[in-house]
């Protein structure tokens, strides 16, 4: 669940990088720079000489930095979310209160690098239910996202005999939210501590160097690079011929009351002027999304589809083939949904293709030949005007 309130909307500029730096990117970097880190001798503990870490240290917690974190909970958090962080009842929640902040690294170069953000632990009545990842900024508190809500970890770290000697964490996968490894100062040595074996299930146990988690997440990157590879081909094999999108109308219906139940401080973002707009929705014709697979189109499995109010797009809905034949709204956005209505070859579009971070193409067929227009061409500032062939676009992916 990813909470939005009137407070991100308020981010300055330091928290916009901090978003883009390390909110996105953190497991890409993370994993880059393990598969390419040159691990210097000087800074693996356990050798002669130990590079210790600089201790960052804990902001000052006040009133309204706790009322800051605390808010989007209080606010906008359902009854059906509660289970999810560890909230047995709604009075829970009218006793948050935050923990010390532990500042989040990430692993860079083979150096740890401070992502300006920490993993701010929130509590009732001194219970630890959840973390919440912030930054701080001239003594304000932002709210980034939802840190690691396991229960089970969250517990083992409150009650882990060094607990008051951790001086930070590692985040190096997705789903541990900046709790994959704690950093303990123990012994005047930087200690660091897997928060969690997955092969033997136990919390807290296994201690390692800074080199010897650089070598382990390495491997562990390659083999998820490769579990992944052999995912998404036999993915593709499965949805190769299944291009054609049959939404049921339970579907569609389910898919429409998202937007006739939104509520109206989201009509911006879904591209909706008022409620009136809401009474007549129909769905326009999908989209069939492709990769380049060998130099060859793939169908991806989802098509882009908009949603109509009386016959006028205002936002393309994702919609996606599951493993189990079943059809999943995944995501979408208002943006470009204007642009395609009022593109000229709209009546023309059969596809569209995905080909690599930033470059997208709409593929049209005119005059009886397949036609790639891309969808922002960053050169000369213009949407939906550069025309490519397939093979000019494949010539220019391997520039």
């Amino acid at each position: 669940m990813k909470i939005v309130t009137s407070y991100m909307l308020q981010v300055t500029g330091y928290i916009l990088m901090v978003l883009r730096s390390y909110g996105i990117m953190v497991l890409l970097l993370s994993i880059f720079a393990i598969a390419n880190a040159q691990v210097v001798e000087k800074n693996i503990l356990g050798s002669d000489i130990v590079k210790k870490i600089e201790i960052k240290i804990a902001p000052k917690i006040t009133p309204e930095i706790t009322e800051r974190a605390v808010a989007p909970f209080i606010d906008n958090m359902s009854e059906r979310d509660y289970s999810k962080y560890g909230i047995k009842n709604k009075s829970q929640l009218e006793k948050l209160n935050v923990g010390k902040p532990i500042p989040y690294y990430i692993i860079n170069d083979g150096q740890l690098t401070f992502t300006d953000t920490w993993s701010v632990p929130l509590l009732s009545d001194g219970e630890p239910l959840f973390f919440e990842i912030g930054a701080f900024s001239d003594g304000l508190y932002f709210f980034v996202d939802i840190g690691n809500a396991n229960k089970n970890i969250i517990e083992h770290i409150y009650n882990y005999e060094y607990k008051d000697s951790i001086i930070g964490s590692i985040g190096v996968t997705t789903q541990g939210k900046g709790m994959d490894y704690l950093i303990i100062r123990k012994e005047n040595r930087d200690i660091f501590v897997q928060v969690y074996d997955e092969a033997t299930s136990e919390y807290l146990i296994n201690e390692y160097s800074l080199g010897e988690i650089i070598s382990l997440e390495k491997e562990r990157a390659k083999k998820e690079a490769q579990e992944s590879a052999q995912k998404r081909a036999k993915y593709l094999e499965y949805v190769a011929d299944k291009g054609e999108l049959k939404i049921t109308p339970d579907f569609e219906e389910r898919l429409f009351n998202r937007f006739r139940n939104a509520s109206e401080k989201f009509y911006t973002t879904l591209g909706i002027k008022n409620k009136e707009q809401l009474t007549n929705l129909e769905l326009g014709k999908p989209i069939p999304y492709y990769w380049l697979n060998n130099d060859n189109l793939q169908f991806a499995g989802s098509w882009e589809v908009p949603v109509m109010s009386d016959g006028v797009p205002f936002y393309l809905a994702q919609i996606k083939l599951q493993d189990d034949g079943q059809y999943k709204y995944v995501g979408g956005g208002a943006g470009w949904a204007e642009a395609l209505n009022k593109y000229e070859y709209k009546d023309l579009i059969i596809g569209w293709l995905g080909a690599g971070r930033d470059m997208s193409f709409l593929i049209i067929r005119r005059n009886g030949q397949d036609v790639y227009v891309k969808t922002y061409d960053w050169d000369t500032r213009e949407a939906l005007k550069t025309e490519y062939t397939l093979d000019e676009i494949i010539n220019l992916i391997k520039k």
